[in-house]
């Protein structure tokens, strides 16, 4: 009776998870669709009618000499406006996600070399990637977001980051999408002082409940290697 009332007990609790995890899951979705239409909004709204202006006040400067000083301070304020516009849009979601997860990761590989120029990046991507759902790539996006900004927290001048996207087969004729990560630190002590068990458990369970995926970490003398599989 006692074992009875205990697998009735645990299949509730299993019962409760699946219901989480499709709770969460359908959340998610919502917001990433929510984020794709401001995205959108901000493509096909703002920006065009920041870069209309801007067309409008170089000619400006060409046909109207005497209005040349006051247009060139027009003109650079739009500039600024339209450059804040596509930081935005790619701060919210990379333009770039619809092309596919590879290019979208190299997207954010960029911004983080131009805003960290003493670190050494090394990105090896695929040609052809699998269809992705858009919500699935922005967990991926977020968590190797959360990843380097956890890894290569300030003050650190230097250090080499390797991240490697790949499809690996597995059962069923199915692939596995695998993001490795590997960050070598100029000494141990580096490593030890960026590194937080919690935030690598919080990294876990996200990745398994939002899209079933798998975070696994390693030490080696003063390198860090992580890989993500989903």
């Amino acid at each position: 009776m006692v074992l009875f009332a205990s697998s009735l007990i645990l299949l509730w609790l299993f019962v409760s998870y699946l219901k989480l995890q499709r709770a969460l899951r359908w959340w998610f979705q919502q917001q990433v669709r929510q984020l794709l239409g401001e995205v959108a909004q901000i493509q096909d709204g703002l920006l065009q009618e920041s870069f209309s202006l801007r067309r409008s006040l170089e000619l400006a400067l060409v046909e109207e000499a005497a209005l040349t000083s006051q247009a060139r301070t027009w003109l650079e304020g739009v500039e600024k406006l339209h450059h804040s516009l596509e930081q935005l849009s790619d701060s919210l979601l990379p333009v770039c996600l619809g092309d596919g997860l590879p290019l979208a990761v190299q997207q954010l590989v960029k911004a983080w070399e131009r805003r960290n120029p003493g670190l050494e990046f090394e990105v090896t991507l695929p040609d052809v990637w699998r269809s992705e759902p858009a919500e699935r790539s922005v967990v991926i996006l977020r968590s190797l977001e959360e990843l380097l900004k956890m890894a290569l927290a300030e003050p650190l001048s230097q250090a080499g980051v390797r991240i490697s996207l790949s499809l690996q087969p597995s059962a069923m004729r199915k692939q596995t999408g695998q993001l490795a990560v590997q960050i070598t630190y100029p000494n141990l002590s580096a490593l030890t002082a960026r590194f937080d068990a919690q935030t690598w458990q919080s990294l876990q369970k996200v990745l398994r409940i939002l899209i079933s995926g798998q975070c696994s970490y390693r030490k080696q003398n003063s390198t860090l290697v992580c890989e993500l599989r989903w």
